[in-house]
This record gives structure tokens, sequence and C-alpha cells, in this order.
């Protein structure tokens, strides 16, 4: 009844009620990728979705794995570099 993609999903996260996978494994290569949306990669550069949208826009993040209807998806490895690079620190 669905589609035969060769990935499982490894982790599940709770946001309200609706499940997040983030974590995927090949089963063709046993490789575990791990996908971002434009939230995931705001959350994990401690950006806002506006700052990763403007940079985005402006051609300086790599072109996502897939564009779905709620947005653009990354494999983390993809834009590592970037989140590196943007990520804010939190003072305490």
């Amino acid at each position: 009844m669905g589609l035969n993609t060769n990935l499982r999903s490894t982790t599940m996260a709770r946001t309200g009620n609706l499940p997040i996978q983030n974590k995927i494994t090949c089963l063709g290569c046993n490789k575990e990728i791990e996908l971002l949306g434009l939230k995931e990669l705001a959350t994990a550069s401690g950006r806002d979705t506006r700052f990763i949208q403007k940079y985005r826009d402006r051609g300086l993040l790599p072109e996502p794995v897939a564009i779905l209807a709620c947005g653009a998806i990354w494999e983390r490895s993809q834009v590592e570099a970037f989140i590196q690079k943007h990520r804010v620190v939190k003072e305490i």
C-alpha cells in the first residue's frame, strides 16, 4: 500500500501530538541519515526560521535533497558547515 523507499525510521521525537521522524536508515547501505527541515536547521544553529529562509533565498545553502509540500529537506551532513558557522552560542 505504501511506497518502498528502502528507508527505515530510527528516531522518533514528539512535538505536541505529532510524531517527528528525523533519522532514517538506508536499507541498501545501512547508513543512518539525519534529515533537517527549515525549523530543525534553525533550531540546530540557534537562529530563527526567517534567518534560514533568507540564506536559502540568497542561494547560500546547499540544494535540499527534497522539496515537499511542507518545505525543503536537507541531510544534516549537507548543512553541518552552515550550522557551525552560524551557530549562536547563548550565554548563561
